[in-house]
């Protein structure tokens, strides 16, 4: 007999579990960026005509700026496009320049112009520009009052190319020249040129100059607009895009985003009254390539804010203006692929950005470029920090090797992409010979404690690479001294910067020098290396919170306008910072910088490290309860055992390249162990324990087996060697890292096992030794998570039982199949939660809000504060599941169903309520990509939860069938209610264990299969105190 199952497609997913427990992973923050080029010149004044004008309302919407929304999906669709694009361009690449009448001034500064646009190398276009400007003054000297309106274009085209290639003195002396020009001629270039400066002195941190050619931007345009109010819109997106980037390069972020929406909405404007004429295409474009430019600057707003979903959003929408208006030959292309991918690496998706760089890395071959030019160095170094980053030494090698023969020695592509880059350190240490690799960490530190001071994080990292590499080389007692002080700091230091690489790859980076520490201090063993190495793994989960929350959800957490105030500034002082290590970059990477400027850059970081210090020390003492949000103090293995009661055991994994460390804790003792699975092994194992919760079978009987060798394999390595220091508790706490987050321990087997079928389906599973029959088990995020738990008081005891939220309506509309109206419905969530409500003796009338009342309006106006149970029966999404979703929510009824908003209840949104609650329930929540940026943003709903007071949640991590699912949660809120004093760990134990050695599924008095399948019994997992 076949049986059909009912699974629910919505759950918490195959890792769901790991979304909730707060993966390893190291702050990122802003990439080291050469200095931007400066901006080409607006067009002058036009004489076409506008269709209407602008009204009224056009104007409050300018000033108050655009709110940009694109989707964010995956970039399968960027990458077909830009491939076939591309082939068009390889079988079309050989063109020749147009024959025309001009004169040969005007044909070479022509074809100075497409040399650069076709990304040929920035010396030959310079080249061409001084030959420009050579046969433009020399027609001069031979003509009486000779005027020439192009000299002051070909010296902006000079000032660009001289920029591109890293001569920015000249390049600014060409900008001043040509604007004199401009303004002696009484042309409106004099706009662009003042705001190409204004770019330029905020690149390299001349912040007095850029402010005084802002002011002269200004004026310009106010020059200009009388003369030809029609252009008012796109001069003033103009000035707009400048004042976003002298504000963004300045670090004050919120300003920048504020005008670089203003900026888009300008140009949009502009481009909106200008639809339908007759205009030149080069105009057109223009136009296209000025929103890009809005576009672009707004995107790096909110990357440096670490908003990357709103960012990546953005990004795209740039790209989709150069994909159907622009095309790819131009430098407009590679420069906004290239922010995406900057933007996507960030989050961690080091896949879709490689794929990314590596179109980039193809127009610049078919540019017809000649050898290594900056644009193809900086995309190949990126390529590289990419394969540091997925930890493919080898290729990553073979790379910086290229790239260090093609290179000349004084170049300023060597300057900016290998001379200072941490990534070729790592890789050469991986994949190199050690005595090369030691001298080569020794010469990047050398030119980065020269170029930044042996304070800046890039010289502390340097350092930390050394140590590396002493320790390949065996030298063990050197790699001990030089790593010990890199390592704690590297650990424990949240502080954000601008690196000299690409951001992506330094959390690898860093996490190498942190495990070649713990490789070192567990090998050489002692009284205190067990605490050692747990400490500095703590530290770095507490990174890991910090980031899952995000900066930009903080503020949302403050309590009272003072906290939230403090906040905010810290967050603007620690933007600040990066901004001003940004510019310190690229003034060494411009050849031009003094020693004196140096040190004023220098001098005003360490002013603003100071004073974000302070900021950070003042949240401290003030709002204790927002540090721990932010920045968790880390546990010790004295202050876990403080907070453990006699029963419990707290167990703690972290799994490095190469092995896995393991500490059990409990007022017994405390015992470590080194296991052989890294983190490729480890993944290995943990997929073949998954593999029958995620075949999505149709029939139960092609359900598979579960893997019960592999279940024991993990028993074996991790937590059979630390039996001592657990054995004998009735609850593990278990703070598990990387792919073993993915498994529920109480699937582990204590025993090998054989399987051998009988007659009902699934009974075989019944006599199997799992864990979970052992001891009740409990997970968290980190030990400080658990300690802040355990300091949590008691409950209200005049709280209500229960409250529900469950079934959203998800109507799906016209082109809605990308937000939540495009979910799955999930109706057998109402019985559900109907049935608990009965358990519990709630109120369904009062305590149910069910279809179209499960909105976010009854969340926040519901009296959550005052019930023992809350739960959420629908999808928990994670940023860019559906359009505009910039952090992980859970879906409610939206607008037009019941509710009054998009339906979405946010991280943002729960960090401003309020719980007493024992529970808070996420059953049939969905994290298909609860692994990478997935699980880490999870991570982040379920600290905010925690933060607004619960104590502890109930989560799924597999789709679930849901009659087992519904028996296990009523049977599970049954105990709860007739034995509240009873621990949360073993209430799910025991409800578990029912499933397991029941009936199962009976129909007619018979047992038709069994529940003792894992998938059935262990799909539910408890995150937080065990209680």
């Amino acid at each position: 007999m076949r049986h059909a199952n009912a699974f629910r497609n919505a759950n918490f997913g195959m890792a769901g579990i790991a979304g909730l427990i707060a993966l390893f992973g190291l702050v990122g923050c802003g990439g080291g960026q050469p200095p931007q080029p400066p901006q080409q010149t607006q067009t002058d004044t036009e004489t076409e005509t506008a269709g209407s004008e602008v009204s009224s309302e056009d104007l409050r919407t300018i000033q108050s700026g655009a709110d940009v929304h694109v989707a964010v999906r995956n970039i399968d669709d960027i990458v077909a496009r830009v491939e076939k694009a591309l082939a068009r361009w390889e079988a079309q690449r050989q063109r020749t320049f147009p024959e025309n009448h001009w004169n040969p001034p005007a044909r070479v500064g022509y074809e100075a112009v497409r040399a650069r646009e076709r990304l040929a190398s920035e010396a030959a276009a310079a080249g061409l520009f001084e030959e420009a400007l050579r046969q433009t003054e020399a027609a001069a000297r031979q003509a009486e009052n000779w005027k020439q309106p192009g000299l002051p274009y070909i010296l902006t085209g000079l000032s660009v190319a001289r920029i591109d290639r890293g001569d920015i003195g000249q390049g600014i002396a060409d900008a001043q020249r040509g604007l004199a020009e401009f303004v002696r001629l009484r042309l409106a270039g004099e706009i662009g040129l003042s705001a190409n400066l204004v770019d330029v002195y905020s690149s390299i941190g001349d912040f007095d100059q850029a402010r005084v050619y802002m002011g002269r931007t200004r004026a310009a345009r106010d020059k200009y607009v009388p003369l030809n109010p029609r252009v008012r819109y796109n001069y003033d997106a103009l000035v707009f895009a400048t004042e976003a980037r002298l504000l963004w390069s300045s670090g004050d972020l919120p300003q920048a985003e504020a005008a670089g929406r203003r900026c888009v909405t300008a140009q949009e404007t502009d481009n909106r009254l200008r639809a339908g004429i007759n205009t030149q295409i080069a105009r057109l474009s223009s136009r296209i390539s000025a929103l890009v430019r809005c576009l672009t600057i707004l995107a790096e707003t909110l990357k440096s804010q670490g908003r990357l979903a709103e960012a990546e959003s953005v990004a795209r929408r740039a790209y989709e203006q150069v994909d159907e208006h622009l095309g790819y030959r131009g430098t407009t292309a590679p420069k906004t692929l290239s922010l995406l991918a900057g933007v996507l690496a960030e989050q961690g998706r080091i896949q879709d950005a490689k794929k990314l760089v590596r179109l980039v890395i193809k127009m610049e071959s078919l540019s017809g470029a000649d050898g290594e030019t900056l644009s193809k160095t900086a995309a190949r170094a990126a390529l590289a920090d990419l394969l540091v980053a997925e930890r493919k030494w080898d290729e990553a090698f073979q790379e910086f090797a290229s790239m260090d023969q093609a290179l000349p020695a004084d170049g300023v592509a060597r300057l900016r992409h290998l001379n200072r880059n941490l990534s070729r350190v790592l890789a050469t240490i991986k994949a190199g010979d050690a005595g090369a690799a030691l001298a080569v960490a020794r010469a990047v530190n050398d030119r980065i404690t020269t170029d930044f001071g042996e304070n800046h994080p890039d010289a502390v990292e340097a350092r930390g690479l050394i140590g590396l590499a002493q320790l390949r080389t065996g030298d063990k007692a050197a790699a001990a001294e030089t790593l010990r002080p890199i390592a704690e700091k590297m650990a424990g230091d949240v502080t954000s910067y601008e690196s000299t690489g690409l951001t992506g790859a330094r959390p690898g980076r860093q996490r190498a020098i942190v495990e070649g520490y713990l490789a070192l201090v567990a090998a050489q063993g002692g009284s205190d290396a067990a605490e050692r190495v747990f400490t500095i793994v703590e530290d770095m989960r507490g990174r890991s919170i910090g980031r899952a929350i995000g900066a930009s959800s903080l503020p949302k957490a403050a309590r009272t306008p003072e906290a939230a105030a403090l906040v905010e500034q810290m967050l603007d002082k620690q933007a600040h910072i990066g901004s001003l290590q940004q510019a310190l970059l690229n003034a060494a990477n411009s050849r031009t910088e003094s020693r004196e400027s140096r040190n004023k850059n220098q001098a005003a970081i360490t002013t603003a490290q100071r004073e974000a210090a302070a900021l950070k020390q003042q949240i401290r003492t003030q709002f204790p309860e927002l540090e721990a949000l932010m920045d968790p103090q880390p546990a010790t293995i004295a202050s876990l055992k403080a907070k453990l009661r006699p029963t419990e055991a707290f167990v703690s994994t972290y799994t490095a390249e190469d092995q896995t460390y393991v500490w059990a804790i409990s007022a017994r003792g405390t015992v470590m162990a080194v296991a052989p699975l890294g983190t490729r092994a480890l993944e290995g194992v943990v997929a073949k324990v998954r593999a029958a919760f995620e075949s999505h079978a149709g029939m139960l009987e092609d359900v598979p087996a579960f893997d019960v060798a592999a279940a024991h394999e993990l028993y074996r390595h991790l937590l059979a060697p630390v039996e001592a220091g657990w054995q004998g508790a009735a609850t593990m706490i278990v703070a598990p890292h990387s792919a073993l987050a993915q498994v529920p321990l109480s699937v582990l087997t204590t025993a090998p096992a054989t399987l051998a079928k009988g007659a009902t389906l699934f009974a075989e599973y019944k006599a199997v030794p799992w864990l979970g029959r052992k001891v009740a088990i409990a997970q968290v995020p980190s030990g400080s998570a658990f300690l802040i738990q355990r300091t949590l008081p008691a409950g209200n005891p005049g709280r209500k039982p229960f409250i529900g939220f469950g079934n959203p309506v998800f109507s799906k509309g016209p082109g809605d199949s990308q937000g939540v109206g495009g979910l799955d419905p999930l109706p057998d969530t109402e019985p559900e939660l109907i049935e608990i409500a009965s358990a519990l003796g709630a109120d369904r009338e009062k305590d149910l809000f069910l279809g179209a009342a499960a909105n976010d309006t009854n969340v926040k106006q519901a009296d959550i504060a005052r019930r023992k149970v809350v739960m959420f029966a629908t999808h928990g999404l994670i940023p860019g599941e559906i359009d505009g979703l910039t952090q992980p929510a859970i879906a409610l009824s939206p607008a037009g169903t019941g509710g009054s908003g998009e339906g979405l209840l946010t991280m943002a949104d729960i960090l401003t309520l309020k719980f007493d609650a024992d529970w808070v329930v996420l059953s049939a929540c969905n994290t298909a990509s609860g692994q990478g940026e997935g699980a880490e943003a999870l991570s982040g709903l379920g600290r905010a939860f925690f933060y607004a007071g619960a104590r502890s949640m109930l989560v799924t991590n597999w789709s679930v069938e849901s009659v087992s699912a519904r028996q296990m949660t009523t049977g599970l809120f049954k105990r709860y209610a007739a034995n509240p004093t009873m621990s949360r760990a073993e209430m799910l134990k025991l409800s578990m264990l029912d499933l397991l050695d029941g009936p199962g599924s009976v129909e007619g008095g018979k047992t038709v299969f069994a529940y003792a399948h894992p998938l059935f019994w262990a799909p539910f997992s408890l995150v937080g105190d065990p209680g």
